[in-house]
């Protein structure tokens, strides 16, 4: 295990910073699930200021501090009176059906600006790929994977992305 997590420690700070995708998120050929069953595609974002992460429900660390991030930022706009959507995706659609989503969504208190996703297998490592993010399989529970936050464009192109290790502050 030590050498697994040495391994990944090297790869995770050897990989380059990327830069945002030429092309709108929002073009992403895919249509997902939300926590109440309704069909949608990223674009139905389109026009507003999205947050956009990736998660995974049995997560123990790095989904916490996604949703706390995420929470931080929504209680900031709200004291400025802005508004945000909150579009999170599952990296774990075995686990993570419609009614998990649901079930999160309602345990965390999430208002209608917040949007979890589920899709197939398929769609979900694509959609993670073309983002730039990496996960690990730890065990049939657990995997690794990156801490980013984008942060969006009414047009869907990446405008800031949002790492572990930056003020939440900076974040808004």
């Amino acid at each position: 295990m030590r050498f697994l997590t040495l391994t990944l420690c090297a790869v995770c700070c050897a990989a380059p910073a990327l830069a945002a995708p030429a092309e709108s998120v929002y073009d992403f050929p895919a249509t997902w699930s939300d926590a109440h069953g309704n069909q949608v595609s990223i674009s139905a974002w389109s026009g507003e200021r999205v947050y956009l992460s990736m998660f995974y429900s049995r997560c123990e660390r790095v989904c916490l501090r996604t949703f706390n991030v995420l929470e931080s930022i929504e209680r900031k706009l709200r004291q400025d009176s802005q508004n945000a959507e909150f579009v999170l995706v599952t990296l774990d659609p075995g686990n993570d059906g419609v009614k998990r989503l649901k079930q999160l969504h309602d345990s965390r208190g999430f208002g209608e600006n917040w949007h979890l996703l589920v899709g197939s297998q398929e769609q979900t490592d694509a959609f993670a790929d073309s983002l730039g993010l990496t996960t690990w399989p730890v065990d049939d529970e657990q995997m690794i994977h990156d801490f980013r936050i984008f942060v969006l464009s009414p047009e869907g192109h990446i405008e800031r992305t949002i790492e572990w290790g930056d003020k939440v502050a900076d974040a808004y």
